[in-house]
């Protein structure tokens, strides 16, 4: 989960930087957005590659 959290923020940046140089936000980063201001950052024991995933599917 920490991963796609993180990837999620890493694509926004992208956006961020494409709307500072003056292009339109596409329609999926302001739902990406909206989504994420929903969801608490996950903690790094919810890393799906963490040594923590036996206690994840518990």
């Amino acid at each position: 989960m920490k991963r796609l959290w993180d990837a999620a923020n890493a694509a926004l940046d992208v956006i961020d930087a494409e709307i500072a140089q003056g292009l339109p936000e596409p329609e999926w980063a302001a739902q990406l957005r909206e989504v994420i201001a929903l969801i608490d950052e996950p903690s790094p024991e919810q890393d799906d590659c963490s040594p923590y995933l036996d206690l994840n599917n518990k």
